[in-house]
């Protein structure tokens, strides 16, 4: 059996649909008791959004690297407003980022949200999860994963971001019929549900270590880490930002946070906060 998975029934073909077990809040605090990440956790049985929970905790003092969990997200979006189905048996959670005078750590974070996730997935699961800039983890063509940080400025000065991250585990998106051909699910992949506070616990792990990797150390080792987990290099893409669309090949990541695009007349170089959108051929 996987490390964070648990025995499940399957019959016909089709999975058993079950309510999903709560999170264990306790558990997911045990697991995280020696991090700066979850140092304070709260866990939510419904909200609009994690994020928006992050904002006023923010707004109320919270400390860097306070973590909230929904288990379901009435109002939850993701890049330009699009809705984010958050059913139950999904993980919706934020993690409160304080600057601490490292902007550019926190302009990585997108970066680092999705490699964390498809890092985990990929060796604690054995699912072959890719990152697909700028913000999701697919498996083939298909999201499993997704991160959307939103940040606020006092001036030119950053005051926090929230790190807002959503993994679709113990439920069929082949239920949910806006989402049914472009999205699959852990249940789906593994064919068992999966431990949720193992795999928040692992998850938030991955993102402390590679945050302070590039506070510390730089963003070296994450760039060797996210070229054996990306999917758009060699992808076609239409990339549209405030002042310009651009179409070409991507290339390769110049940064956690640029990367580069082959066009017809040569290269562009993109930061990755100044996108609006990004459609890939093969979507």
């Amino acid at each position: 059996m996987h490390p964070i998975a648990r025995a499940g029934r399957v019959f016909g073909g089709d999975f058993v649909h079950l309510a999903p077990k709560p999170l264990d809040k306790a558990s997911i605090a045990t697991g995280m008791k020696d991090h700066w990440i979850g140092s304070s956790l709260v866990v939510l049985d419904d909200c609009t959004s994690t994020n928006d929970v992050i904002e006023r905790s923010a707004i109320d003092g919270a400390p860097h690297g306070a973590v909230v969990i929904a288990e379901t997200q009435h109002a939850g979006r993701g890049r330009r407003g699009r809705t984010w189905y958050s059913p139950r048996g999904g993980v919706w959670l934020s993690i409160l980022v304080r600057s601490q005078g490292f902007d550019r750590v926190v302009d990585s974070l997108p970066v680092i949200g999705v490699l964390a996730t498809a890092k985990v997935l990929a060796l604690n699961l054995r699912v072959k999860a890719g990152v697909r800039w700028p913000n999701d983890v697919v498996v083939g063509n298909r999201k499993i994963a997704g991160v959307l940080v939103e940040s606020k400025s006092r001036g030119n000065q950053l005051s926090y971001a929230a790190l807002g991250l959503g993994i679709n585990a113990n439920f069929q998106t082949r239920q949910i019929e806006s989402i049914r051909d472009s999205s699959t699910s852990l249940l789906e992949l593994v064919g068992s549900p999966i431990n949720r506070e193992q795999l928040i616990v692992s998850v938030l792990s991955e993102v402390e270590g590679m945050y302070d990797s590039v506070k510390t150390i730089g963003e070296t080792a994450l760039i060797e880490t996210l070229k054996g987990l990306d999917w758009s290099r060699g992808k076609q893409v239409m990339v549209k930002t405030a002042d310009r669309d651009i179409i070409g090949q991507f290339e390769d990541y110049q940064s956690l946070a640029k990367v580069r695009i082959r066009t017809g007349n040569g290269f562009e170089e993109i930061e990755t906060n100044t996108v609006i959108s990004v459609d890939y051929e093969s979507d």
